[in-house]
């Protein structure tokens, strides 16, 4: 069986760029995706796949030293891997044109989705995005009509739904359970993911960056489609926060609570 390369790129080396997305390109280019298609329950995959070899080709990131930081990251991970490195305002434009890959990744901020995966469609590339896909239903709407027009995958990394106890709730818990009538999800980021770790945390809200993946689980599991949202949130502490980091404070949601109808009426 003949061998097929997919030539990967990513762009965005924060905490999940860096941390989780490019240590797994990399772990995909040693091992191939077979080892790993079980803990996602997709193993069935696994023979149709295995012919397939990855290939990460470029990264892209802002700032110049932090995209060779990213590079010399992978290498290590992977010594065989030589990943060339972009940077700039926007680094996907000469990474798409100049690299070629067949697939971007993309770990930007969230406000920061929607301009590469534009240009990666207009190119003929396909996207792996992490959540939100976009900020604004509008650009969404927009992602979602060139993708089909292009005949291009765009996916979103919910990746919520393979957390075992998350996926046995939903597939061995609740057909147990009759006919649900609601359901209820609570997830807490410590405060410092919004003082600390992102510094873009003002261009998103609670919801928008970790909310999402309830909405998504309930829809995945139970098919079933939103109808309706009603949403309420707080901004006390984090608009009055002060330090050397944010002098100013951070003007964004504390929390959010969020309802959502579903079309069987859960």
């Amino acid at each position: 069986m003949a061998t097929k390369v997919i030539r990967m790129a990513s762009i965005g080396g924060g905490m999940f760029g860096k941390g989780v997305v490019l240590r797994s390109l990399a772990d995909f280019e040693r091992c191939g995706i077979g080892p790993y298609l079980g803990t996602a329950g997709l193993d069935h995959h696994a023979r149709e796949l295995s012919n397939v070899e990855y290939k990460l080709v470029a990264i892209g990131e802002r700032f110049e030293p932090l995209a060779h930081d990213l590079v010399k990251s992978f290498k290590e991970w992977c010594p065989s891997g030589d990943p060339k490195p972009y940077w700039g305002e926007t680094p996907w434009i000469n990474l798409l044109d100049e690299a070629k890959p067949d697939v971007l990744f993309i770990a930007t901020p969230d406000s920061l989705h929607t301009p590469p995966i534009l240009a990666a469609l207009e190119r003929g590339v396909h996207v792996v995005c992490e959540k939100p896909l976009a900020l604004f239903v509008e650009e969404a709407k927009t992602i979602v009509s060139r993708s089909r027009q292009a005949g291009l995958v765009v996916a979103v990394d919910m990746h919520k739904r393979y957390d075992s106890f998350l996926r046995s709730a939903f597939m061995d818990l609740a057909p147990r359970c009759g006919e649900l009538l609601y359901g209820r999800a609570v997830l807490e980021e410590p405060l410092e993911v919004s003082t600390k770790i992102f510094k873009w945390a003002a261009t998103s809200n609670p919801f928008s960056y970790v909310g999402v993946h309830w909405t998504d689980l309930f829809g995945h599991y139970l098919k079933m489609k939103p109808v309706s949202l009603w949403a309420i949130g707080q901004k006390k502490l984090l608009v009055n926060w002060r330090d050397e980091r944010n002098p100013t404070g951070i003007t964004t949601f504390d929390s959010m609570q969020v309802t959502v109808q579903y079309d069987n009426g859960m």
